[in-house]
């Protein structure tokens, strides 16, 4: 008999109401938890997963306000049986894209170093997880080769670095479009009463103080200005996306396999391991 496994994700939030019918304020969305990145190892019989929680912010001052709060994503290992499963990663930096090796033994998975995701690779036969990459452009999406030799990850490249890199823009040129955005230099025009105390859960005038803290804190971005060619992201610079390979082993030296002002994505290796689609 054929058996199928089906795996998937679903959100739970878990806010209990009080008999006096309070209302659900902004805070409570802190306990929703989030499961993701499930990915079936090669054999069928274990999945990895990840689970994605909002946490007080343990590093925040004594006299910040108190509602800060980070998301944490962390990796989990199951056996596919109800109750068995174990947290691979802990800490403050989360963890997230975990890839099975083609063995089955091995995990690449990305964290985030010094402000920059960087691949990781965890033996799951014992031992300790170690950085495969350094990239100042960071490194996501691992991809494993066939033969589990080699692994294929993405980059990110501003276009500031672009300009300067002389491996991805030999000849150190601009891109052939334009970069103008019309817009407003400046959000002078948006007024916040400096007397009121920022409270998420509080009135609208509260609730628009807390939403300035927040882009005073650089934890928001506001958009000011218009792209006619589509606003795809909120991050102020364009960002390209670039493939690089790295052999498997300990001081590697990634080589980037794209260049130019373009992005790329969804890489797949061809099945002899001699080429990328």
């Amino acid at each position: 008999m054929l058996k199928r496994i089906l795996l998937f994700t679903a959100i739970s939030a878990q806010i209990a109401v009080a008999q006096t019918k309070s209302k659900v304020t902004v805070t409570d969305l802190t306990r929703i938890k989030q499961v993701g990145g499930i990915e079936l190892s090669p054999d069928g019989k274990q999945a990895v997963y990840t689970i994605t929680t909002i946490e007080p912010n343990s590093d925040q001052k004594a006299d910040a306000r108190p509602e800060e709060y980070d998301y944490k994503t962390h990796i989990y290992l199951t056996s596919l049986k109800p109750g068995d499963s174990r947290a691979l990663t802990h800490g403050a930096e989360s963890a997230r894209q975990a890839v099975w090796a083609p063995d089955g033994k091995r995990l690449a998975f990305v964290r985030t170093v010094k402000g920059k995701s960087q691949i990781f690779i965890m033996p799951l036969d014992g031992g300790e997880a170690w950085q495969l990459t350094n990239s100042n452009y960071g490194a996501s999406n691992p991809l494993w080769s066939p033969d589990g030799k080699r692994i294929v990850f993405t980059g990110g490249v501003t276009m500031n670095q672009m300009l300067t890199d002389s491996l991805l823009n030999p000849d150190k040129g601009g891109p052939s479009w334009s970069l103008e955005k019309p817009g407003f230099a400046n959000n002078d025009f948006v007024k916040v009463d400096k007397k009121i105390k920022p409270n998420p859960d509080g009135s609208l005038a509260e609730i628009r103080a807390y939403l300035a803290k927040d882009v005073e804190d650089k934890k928001a971005k506001v958009i000011n200005r218009l792209n006619f060619q589509g606003e795809a992201t909120t991050e102020p610079d364009i960002t390209f996306q670039h493939l690089y390979i790295t052999d498997v082993a300990e001081n590697a030296k990634p080589k980037p396999l794209t260049r130019g002002f373009e992005s790329y994505q969804a890489a797949n290796w061809l099945p002899n391991g001699q080429g990328l689609l």
